[in-house]
């Protein structure tokens, strides 16, 4: 299968000077494209600014001269600006795709690789899944160690008031002792007294 496109060249006046003709083979993108490597529902396009479809692997052939008019990339996406990335439902097979997406200057064509989120999101958390697990063996711990210190903190209240508590009855019963003996010494002492006289 080849893909054509054809130019009217005029000459200096404007008038008819010939046609160029430029004939691809698809199989020179699907040569070019197969060096990079795809998951099983990844998608590498080379899209027309009309929204037809130029080359897009995985699918076959039949999905070239393609429209891709309902595709949230034209509907939404190039509105609001010619280059990024976007989240989208694909327009060909349903799969929802993380996309990179580029509007060439020089040629009409758009640039896009999209990659399967649920593969993005499998390979970040198998990736992740070790880092998460021992976050939450920290967490775990340093949870534990924290509501360890704080029964010491409050037994050490406790045992603070109890200690201030039993401080102030022993200053109380000393208190009591030391009134006693000084009312003793001063009966003892009236008595003395009372007998001298």
């Amino acid at each position: 299968m080849r893909l054509s496109d054809a130019v009217r060249l005029n000459d200096e006046a404007g008038r008819f000077a010939g046609i160029a003709l430029a004939m691809v083979r698809v199989d020179y993108f699907r040569q070019f494209y197969s060096y990079y490597t795809l998951h099983e529902r990844d998608v590498l396009a080379l899209i027309l600014v009309d929204t037809s479809v130029l080359y897009i692997r995985p699918f076959p052939d039949t999905a070239i001269n393609r429209s891709l008019s309902s595709s949230p990339l034209f509907t939404t996406v190039l509105k609001t600006s010619a280059s990024g990335s976007a989240t989208w439902r694909s327009a060909l097979d349903g799969v929802e795709r993380v996309y990179g997406y580029a509007r060439l200057e020089q040629y009409p064509l758009i640039v896009t690789a999209g990659y399967d989120r649920d593969a993005i999101r499998t390979a970040w958390f198998s990736a992740n899944a070790a880092d998460v697990v021992l976050n939450l063996v920290l967490l775990v711990m340093i949870t534990g160690m924290g509501m360890f210190v704080l029964r010491q903190v409050k037994a050490n209240v406790r045992n603070q008031l109890e200690l201030s508590d039993g401080q102030a009855d022993q200053a109380d019963r000393l208190k009591q002792q030391a009134d006693r003996v000084l009312y003793k010494a001063k009966s003892n002492d009236r008595n003395r007294i009372h007998d001298m006289s």
